[in-house]
């Protein structure tokens, strides 16, 4: 699939998935609605969608690349340098700073790419905390067994449980949909 029909095809997804959500949303305060997954579900695809798409616009993916590459050269030199104690180690020592620079520029990659998904999760997670705090958003349709580790996750979850999971789930989804030729 091509770069662009990948970009349409998620858009008209988020598109309707906007209408879908701003179609349910009147009256949500209160008891949670029949609607309350599928409300959260809907803004957890749409905003990860939005930060993906921020992410694969905003970052210089051929930069990054060389720059990681060129740390992961510097390495790979200098502990060769430093297991066979050559003269080349004093060299590679005074690269030492182009390397940090280079690995600098992978780092703040690394923090925009957060900012991009975790400001977006908390400013819904304070949102959906106020309209479905301390309710049960979905009940699971089996029963865990109840020995082990798999009891603490019973039957339901609240909106934190169900938004989490659709949130990092369908981060990582878009991730691999539109970020996986970079």
């Amino acid at each position: 699939m091509e770069e662009f029909e990948r970009l349409r095809l998620g858009s008209v997804v988020g598109l309707v998935l906007l209408g879908c959500l701003s179609a349910v949303a009147i009256g949500i305060k209160g008891e949670a609605s029949d609607y309350s997954n599928l409300i959260i579900l809907s803004s957890a695809i749409l905003v990860t969608f939005i930060s993906t798409v921020l992410c694969r616009v905003s970052v210089d993916w051929i930069r990054l690349e060389s720059a990681k590459e060129a740390v992961e050269d510097w390495k790979k030199e200098m502990r060769k340098a430093q297991q066979r104690k050559s003269k080349k180690r004093r060299k590679l020592e005074l690269q030492d700073e182009e390397a940090r620079k280079e690995y600098e520029k992978t780092w703040l990659v690394t923090i925009k790419q957060s900012i991009f998904y975790l400001a977006p999760f908390f400013l819904f997670l304070a949102m959906w905390g106020y309209f479905y705090g301390g309710q049960t958003v979905v009940e699971l349709p089996f029963g865990w067994f109840s020995s082990g580790a798999l009891q603490w996750i019973g039957e339901s979850l609240g909106f934190l449980g169900w938004f989490f999971l659709s949130y990092f789930g369908f981060a990582y989804v878009w991730r691999k949909l539109l970020l996986t030729d970079r």
